[in-house]
Order: structure tokens, then C-alpha cells, then sequence
């Protein structure tokens, strides 16, 4: 999915930047969904409400930032918090979010160049926290750029990614807990009833987007199928029905 950072010219086929104050809407409706979340409101009323406005486009890529960062919350904590001196308990609660937001979308978002994560987020800081507050997430971001083949990034992986965090990891729980950013009292029950590996894969599953299925609708299975592959998009069979597709990732 592209971002928001850049949108085709309708006259001119140019792509040109969406922003509002130097900062594309989308990214400051994530800021403000965190804010919300803070003072208790639920994710998808937040979510609603602040992504009313834009466009279905920017709203999926709103939707992948926020989700896909509070999946791996724990995870990029653990990276941030190496790289921030005196670590992220220092630092306004507003400011690590904006770190967050920042981190995933250049550790994990694909569609979003490295300059524009880094630069879009420092001056979403330094609207919200000012200067000096901004001259930090440039420095914290800019060296996770730098050391970004050092993490030997995985979002599947089983374990914490090499050189991740500094601080050594002993207990397997722990382990399991931190690389896939879920309750460590969840994974150890989780362990105690199924053991390692199977958690592991269940871990690694429950932070998986969840797959696309499709029934046809007034038209046949096969022509449904026909047309998809004729656009480019492939599908596969679905155990159990058959009259359902699997559109494949």
C-alpha cells in the first residue's frame, strides 16, 4: 500500500504531497488517536472519528500505522528505549508515541521511504513538544536507520532480532514475550499448555494480518476467479468451501 506522503496530479499525473502544516494528515490523525488512547478511549471509536476526513486511501494507510504499531509496541519499545539515554520512561508519554509511530514506519512499512518517516515524524515532534524535543526522535530515528541491517529485522521471527536491544534475555518466556509484544502472563500460560514451539507459531500468527476471503455474488466461482487473475490477483482455494477464494498475499 502506498502512503500518504505523495498523491497522483489529476491534470498532470505528477504525484504531489498531501500535508497539512508540514505533516500529512494521516500521520497526525495517529497522533491523535494515541493521545486518545491515553485518556482511555477505545482504538476503533478513535480510529473513526479521526480518520473520518480522509481519504478510503489514507485511511487503510492510517490503519496499518496504528494497528501494525501497537502490535509491535513492546518490540520497538525495547529498540527505542536502547537508544534513548536514561531510556523511554524519561521522555513525555505523548513523545514516545510519536517515536513509535515514527520507528515502525521505518522499521516495518515498506511503502514509506526512510527520509520521509524520519522527517515527517520530526516535525510532527517539534509542532507538538517543540525544538529540543525534535532534535531527539532526528537522532534516535536516524540511528535506527543507520542500524537497520543490524537488527536483522524479522516480524516473523521466533526469537528477538540480533543486536535488537542490549539488555540480555535469559528466560525463553521473556523472550517470546518481548520479540512478539504480548503479555508475558499470556505467554506463559500459553507455554505451560502447549509448549514453546506451538506458542511460538500462535504468537506469530496472532500478529499476522488476517487473510481476505471472498464468496461470489451473481456470478459463477470460475469467471469470478477468471476476472481476478486477469487483474493481476491471485487466489487460492479455501479448505472446507468451495465456493469461497483466498485472495493470496
Amino acid at each position: 500500500m502506498s502512503g500518504p506522503d505523495e498523491r497522483s496530479g489529476a491534470a498532470t499525473g505528477r504525484r504531489t504531497a498531501v500535508v497539512h502544516g508540514g505533516v500529512t494528515e494521516a500521520r497526525s490523525a495517529a497522533a491523535e488517536v494515541c493521545a486518545d488512547l491515553r485518556t482511555g478511549e477505545l482504538l476503533d471509536g478513535s480510529f473513526e472519528r479521526r480518520g473520518a476526513h480522509l481519504e478510503s486511501r489514507d485511511r487503510r494507510w492510517l490503519h496499518e500505522l496504528l494497528f501494525g504499531m501497537l502490535r509491535r509496541r513492546s518490540w520497538l519499545d525495547a529498540v527505542l528505549g536502547d537508544r534513548v539515554r536514561g531510556g523511554l520512561v524519561r521522555l513525555d508519554a505523548d513523545l514516545t508515541d510519536l517515536l513509535r509511530l515514527g520507528a515502525y514506519q521505518l522499521l516495518f512499512m515498506r511503502s514509506v521511504p526512510a527520509y520521509a518517516a524520519i522527517a515527517q515524524t520530526v516535525e510532527l515532534t517539534k509542532r507538538r513538544h517543540g525544538l529540543g524535543a525534535s532534535k531527539l526522535v532526528n537522532a534516535v530515528l536516524r540511528r535506527l536507520d543507520r542500524e537497520h541491517d543490524a537488527l536483522a529485522l524479522d516480524p516473523d521471527a521466533s526469537s528477538l532480532p540480533a543486536h535488537a536491544t542490549t539488555t540480555p534475555l535469559t528466560d525463553p518466556i521473556d523472550e517470546l514475550a518481548l520479540a512478539h509484544s504480548h503479555p508475558r502472563w499470556l505467554v506463559a500460560r500459553w507455554t505451560a499448555r502447549w509448549g514453546e514451539r506451538e506458542t511460538a507459531r500462535l504468537l506469530e500468527s496472532n500478529n499476522s494480518e488476517a487473510p481476505i476471503f471472498i464468496r461470489p455474488w451473481g456470478i459463477v466461482r470460475e469467471q469470478l476467479e477468471a476476472t481476478l487473475e486477469s487483474a493481476g490477483v491471485h487466489v487460492t482455494e479455501v479448505a472446507l468451501l468451495g465456493d469461497s477464494m483466498r485472495l493470496a498475499a
